[in-house]
This record gives structure tokens, C-alpha cells and sequence, in this order.
């Protein structure tokens, strides 16, 4: 009876029936199954980016260790940060939270571009990823890549306070590495900060949206400051198995320019050997291994597993080709002398400075720093500067803050 009913209905039943219904049932229960899952799905379309109070962008070594040292103090005060990095700022980076890696959304041959050019523009929809994904109060970058001026750039247009951090203790004319940011459609970023007096000067007027330049202590001043505050120069030398004769220590770079310097320091070094020479590589040349690629030069010893700033405090005296290491020296109260064949000889902050470009002015000037009885003063010109970090805290006050512009300013 049963089977009589059922062939009676299906006889009855169009055929189309027997092929929609399977249809019907599968649309169903995909739609439930989206009912489901809807709830998070907008929740995550319409989630915004978490409030900050600063972000930094670091792609060099200066700016990224001036940053790296700021991220302590900041965390103590509640202040909460994030670092955006690429190029060869991010090794510094590797081992922190609250980084975002932009090389890890690049290809190889991207990351490499980045790495090896300044003036490499970061794609667009890479940097409106970057705007919808933090929303800082603060934006701090340093000038080393025209990628940090972009973001800086995309973030002023939404109303965000940007700050363009010169981290450099020489004027920006001649510095090759600043130029992609000084080339730029001017302004760039709201405010500029500076780690001398005499740097204020130094840039155009133009230059930021509010024509505003301020002087801070360079963050790299506190740690050679502990450095000579903790460490004693006999200790250091007998852990270097170094003599009583005095120190030279001469701070690497890289590229040709440097190259050219090496050799003149190279020849003077073998005309005085009753100096102990060492050298230091520039981080540029220290692979991630820690192992530097730089030669080792002739009549120097290459030293690796000691940071520049601790063997600061056994130095009786600085050489460097161009470096913020000879500032930061010479602000200690070390003699200084900067090698660039490519100058003219000179004297700097007072005396405190030489500058000397071949290995005969550069004998003279270790005569007259060593062998005189010479002995220049700590220059302590940041001496009552604000910090990084009390900038930062400055510009978090309700009266900084800025409202979103009326005019974006286009990209490069």
C-alpha cells in the first residue's frame, strides 16, 4: 500500500521537481551555514585599528636605535608604541613586540630595492594598508628613505601630529643619505627635530607645515654617557689585552668615500705604531650572523664583539670618516678627527673637531691632540635638552593635537 502511494505521488510530481528540490536544499543550508558565521565576519569588516599614542618608522641604523632606546622609557610611562621598519633598521627589531616588518609583505627583489635605495617608493597599497591598520596620535620617523617621508605623508592627511626626526649631529648639506627627503615636495611632516642648536638652521624654513623646529638631546648621548660613567679604562684594556700606549679608535663606515679615508688613516697608522689602533665595523657591514664583512685593515686591529660605545670609554682618541659616533665622542670630551679626502682641511666646534683629509694632516693632528698637552672640554651643548621621549609626551597633550587637514597633500 505504502509502495502504491509512493508511486502514485511520484507519478504525479513534475519532473523538474526531482532536480530542483536537491538544489533547493543545498542553497538552504548554505545560507544558514552563513547566518552562522556572519556575526564575526562583520565584526571583523567593520573593526577598526587600535589606538596608539606613538608610532615610529625606522629604517636606518641611527634612527632605528634612537627609537629602539626610546621604546623602555616609554613602556614605563604607559605610553604605548609601535615601530614600523624595513631596510636595515629591522635586525635591530628582531626580538621586539609591537613591530610591524614591512620587508616580510615584500618580495625578495623588493626588500632588496629598499635595502639598497633610498629613493625606492613603498607601493600604495602597501602604505593604505599600514593608514587602516594603526591609528597613532603621534607619528615619529627618521629621514633616511623617502618611504618613511610617504608614510609620514599618509598619516599627516588624516590628521595625524608627524614628526621628522634629523638624527644626525652634521648639517644636512652634503649628506647624501638625506637628500631623497630634502628633494621632496616641501612640507613634508608638521614639526622637525634636531640634536644641536646649530642644526636649527640648517633647514629650510618650508619645511614642515608649521614652520617648526625643535632641539632635542640626541638618545644615543645617555648611553655613551653610562658607558664612561661604568666602565674604567684599565679594566677595559686589560680585557682587550691592550698596553699602556695610548688608544686610537676608529669608528667604520662603508661605501667608497669610506674606502678612500681607510687608506689614509691605514698609512698614518703604520707611521705612528707606538698607537694602538682598533676599529670598529659600521653595523651596515655586520651580517646576521654578527659577523662583519668589512677586511680587516692593515695596522688595525678589527674589533667585533665590543660595541663602539664601550670602547669609546678606552679611547684616548676618535677617528671617524663620517660618523655620529665622532659627535657623540667629542661631547664626552674625547679629541676627534674626521678623515675625508674629499675636503678641505678644518677646524670644528671650537677646536674640538679637526677635520683633515690626507695622512700628513692627519699625523699633524694626532701630534697636536696627543703629544701637546692639549686637552679639549666636554661640549655638552644638548645639556638642558628634552628628550626623545619628552617631545613625545609634549605632543600627546590635548593642546598638540591637530585636526584633520582640508587639503591632502599628493604622493610621490
Amino acid at each position: 500500500m505504502l509502495q502504491s502511494s509512493s508511486s502514485s505521488i511520484s507519478s504525479t510530481m513534475p519532473d523538474t521537481f526531482w532536480w530542483v528540490m536537491p538544489l533547493i536544499v543545498v542553497f538552504c543550508a548554505l545560507y544558514l551555514s552563513g547566518c552562522a558565521s556572519n556575526p564575526t565576519q562583520k565584526k571583523n569588516s567593520s573593526s577598526k585599528a587600535a589606538p596608539i599614542d606613538v608610532l615610529f618608522v625606522a629604517y636606518d641604523n641611527g634612527d632605528g636605535r634612537a627609537f629602539l632606546r626610546a621604546l623602555p622609557e616609554l613602556a614605563a610611562k604607559n605610553i604605548k608604541a609601535q615601530v614600523i621598519t624595513f631596510g636595515p633598521a629591522a635586525g635591530l627589531f628582531a626580538d621586539n613586540n609591537n613591530i610591524t616588518q614591512l620587508h616580510e609583505q615584500l618580495s625578495p627583489e623588493e626588500q632588496q630595492q629598499l635595502f639598497e635605495s633610498r629613493t625606492a617608493l613603498l607601493p600604495e597599497s602597501l602604505r593604505s594598508t599600514l593608514v587602516k591598520q594603526f591609528q597613532p596620535k603621534v607619528v615619529i620617523t627618521g629621514m633616511a628613505h623617502i618611504g618613511q617621508a610617504q608614510i609620514a605623508r599618509d598619516f599627516w592627511n588624516t590628521g595625524v601630529w608627524t614628526i621628522a626626526f634629523y638624527d644626525n649631529l652634521e648639517s644636512p648639506e652634503g649628506q647624501q643619505w638625506v637628500q631623497p627627503w630634502l628633494e621632496l615636495t616641501r612640507p613634508v611632516a608638521e614639526e622637525l627635530l634636531v640634536t644641536t642648536v646649530l642644526l636649527k638652521n640648517s633647514f629650510p624654513e618650508d619645511y614642515t607645515h608649521k614652520h617648526r623646529t625643535s632641539v632635542v638631546r640626541h638618545p644615543a648621548l645617555n648611553e655613551w654617557q653610562e658607558s664612561f660613567a661604568n666602565n674604567t679604562k684599565a679594566s677595559l684594556k686589560q680585557g682587550l689585552n691592550l698596553d699602556e700606549r695610548p688608544v686610537i679608535l676608529v669608528a667604520g663606515g662603508y661605501g667608497e668615500d669610506f674606502q678612500r679615508s681607510l687608506a689614509v688613516i691605514e698609512e698614518a697608522a703604520a707611521l705612528r705604531s707606538d698607537l694602538q689602533w682598533l676599529m670598529t665595523p659600521h653595523p651596515r657591514t655586520v651580517n646576521t650572523r654578527g659577523e662583519s664583512t668589512t677586511p680587516q685593515p692593515e695596522n688595525l686591529r678589527l674589533i667585533t664583539e665590543v660595541p663602539t660605545v664601550t670602547l669609546g670609554a678606552t679611547a684616548d682618541l676618535v677617528i671617524t670618516h663620517r660618523s655620529t659616533v665622532g659627535w657623540l665622542a667629542s661631547q664626552m670630551g674625547l679629541p676627534v678627527i674626521f678623515v675625508r679626502p674629499e675636503s678641505t682641511t678644518d677646524h670644528l666646534m671650537g677646536g674640538r673637531i679637526q677635520m683633515v683629509n690626507n695622512p700628513a694632516s692627519l699625523l699633524n693632528a694626532l701630534h697636536r691632540q696627543l703629544d701637546t698637552s692639549y686637552s679639549p672640554a666636554p661640549m655638552n651643548d644638548t645639556a638642558g635638552q628634552p628628550s626623545l621621549v619628552d617631545i613625545i609626551e609634549q605632543r600627546l597633550q590635548p593642546p598638540e593635537s591637530k585636526q584633520p587637514q582640508m587639503e591632502v597633500i599628493e604622493n610621490r
